[in-house]
């Protein structure tokens, strides 16, 4: 047996020895401590446990860990997904079947006040040349409501006059000269784009030509078609004179109003009536808030135009049956 000494001394070694198998903690560098501080900012560090003890088991709920979903939870949660997305195709159907309702209820009850002008002549259903000819608006009301609305003299009697011969030929359509003056005015300010003046035949002093319709952005492209003939531009097609028609729409309603020979784009008289002709194409009643949006839609596809065209006829219109 071995004295106590001797245990004792043996026991105090294996304390030692155990001591020296625990890890001590590691003195950190400043530059350790810089790194701890800035990438351990706000977050929780976990003490690793040592290789002879167990982990202990960690709530999801505050690791941030994810449960596992159960089927029946997924099925709730698709069928609210489902739920909400169609709530909200439904709020957005309603709203634009209300915008629709809006819009339609707006151009049918909005039509141009239809003033008639007087005319030295009878009106004649016949299209013959003789009638056309024939026709003519009163040069005493032309300079009375030229003066009442700014319309230039010489595109008003084009304007009126039209009005008065498809009066006689598409009494259906109910075309009025003020919805002529409201296009003339957004098209070309009535031939006097670009400082230009109608002269005594009815063509501006400087030919009208629109933009090369080549495609740019928010330009229609169209390639030549009338090899310039009428536009100057053997690329692409322009739209041209007052009432800027493009060559393929001039091809189909060309229209000598004057009885010169010569069915021509600038001259103020022939876009007019061309122009007339191929509002009231369609059949449309322009008398009709529907007909009369149908009617200049198809004139130019935008509503901002025809909002723009309808506020100048209803100007023009109201000035005309204002007593001074």
């Amino acid at each position: 047996m071995e004295g106590t000494g001797h245990v004792e001394r043996r026991q105090a070694r294996h304390a030692q020895v155990a001591c020296r198998q625990i890890p001590r903690p590691l003195e950190r560098s400043a530059r350790d401590r810089a790194i701890h501080r800035g990438f351990g900012r706000g977050r929780t560090l976990n003490r690793v446990p040592t290789p002879d003890e167990e982990a202990p088991a960690r709530s999801p709920a505050i690791t941030g860990e994810a449960r596992p979903v159960s089927r029946v939870g997924l099925g709730i949660a698709i069928a609210a997904a489902v739920l909400f997305v169609a709530g909200v195709l439904t709020l957005a159907a309603v709203a634009a079947s209300q915008d629709a309702q809006q819009l339609t209820t707006r151009y049918t009850r909005s039509a141009p006040v239809r003033p008639q002008p007087p005319t030295d002549q009878p009106s004649s259903p016949s299209n013959n040349r003789s009638a056309i000819d024939s026709t003519r608006p009163q040069t005493g009301w032309v300079r009375q409501i030229a003066e009442r609305t700014g319309v230039p003299a010489r595109a008003l009697y084009a304007y009126a006059r039209t009005d008065m011969v498809l009066h006689a030929q598409e009494p259906a359509c109910q075309l009025s000269w003020a919805t002529l003056a409201g296009i003339g005015r957004i098209e070309s300010a009535h031939g006097g784009f670009g400082g230009a003046v109608l002269d005594r035949t009815g063509r501006p002093t400087t030919p009208i030509f629109g933009v090369a319709l080549d495609g740019s952005p928010g330009i229609q492209r169209i390639t030549d078609t009338d090899h310039g003939a009428l536009d100057g531009d053997t690329r692409y097609d322009r739209a041209v004179g007052p009432m800027q028609f493009i060559p393929t729409a001039w091809a189909t309603w060309a229209t000598d109003a004057d009885g010169d020979g010569r069915a021509d784009p600038q001259d103020i008289d022939d876009a007019a009536l061309a122009a007339g002709r191929y509002l009231c194409n369609e059949s449309h009643d322009l008398s009709s808030g529907q007909g009369w949006w149908a009617a200049v839609l198809s004139y130019n596809n935008s509503t901002t135009y025809a909002q723009q065209v309808l506020d100048a006829a209803n100007t023009y219109a109201q000035l005309s049956l204002t007593v001074h």
